[in-house]
């Protein structure tokens, strides 16, 4: 082998570790921030679904006090995740909309930030509620949820699963449909 064959041998592995390398540097730091921002929506996820369920739980489940502290604490849990939020998810910037602002917020907040911030001031401003209020604040929370978890299973969600049957859809069962085909059986 000649001293310019073994160079460019030579040149071709290192460029090719150097290749591989790279590429495998930026999976890992791909698949690190999938796994942060996972982890980020399920905590999202669990102050949307608290949420959603305080406003539907009554006395004896949960006193009006108990209520009010776990709405306190969603309130900075939320503001908490939304700005935590804005570390994966950079405002648009569309127009001069919030120039004045700094760079984080400035121009339009993301869809799956919408969310959070409509929970949070759900949280805030429940005390004072009159039942109208509480009704429609009810339904607006699970409807954050669902445009929530929609949108966090397009970031994260997975397209495969280990088992086919686990992909397969489901039948639609619920409790009350256990039930009576529980007492179907006893009546049998």
């Amino acid at each position: 082998m000649t001293n310019t064959q073994l160079f460019f041998a030579t040149a071709s592995i290192l460029i090719s570790g150097v290749g591989f390398l790279i590429a495998w540097i930026s999976f890992r730091r791909r698949e690190l921030r999938r796994d942060e921002v996972l982890r980020w929506a399920d905590e999202c996820i669990k102050a949307l679904q608290t949420l959603y369920l305080t406003s539907i739980l009554e006395e004896p489940l949960l006193t009006v006090k108990k209520t009010n502290e776990i709405r306190l604490s969603l309130a900075f849990d939320t503001s908490t995740l939304i700005e935590r939020g804005r570390l994966f998810f950079k405002n648009e910037i569309v127009d001069e909309y919030g120039a004045e602002k700094l760079f984080a917020y400035r121009g339009y907040r993301p869809r799956i930030l919408d969310h959070l911030v409509v929970a949070h001031q759900i949280a805030r401003f429940w005390p004072g509620s009159d039942e109208p209020e509480i009704k429609d604040r009810s339904r607006i929370a699970e409807q954050c949820l669902k445009a929530f978890v929609s949108l966090a299973q397009l970031e994260v969600g997975r397209d495969r699963a280990a088992s086919v049957d686990a992909l397969k859809g489901g039948d639609g069962v619920d409790l009350d449909t256990l039930m009576n085909d529980l007492k179907q059986e006893r009546m049998e």
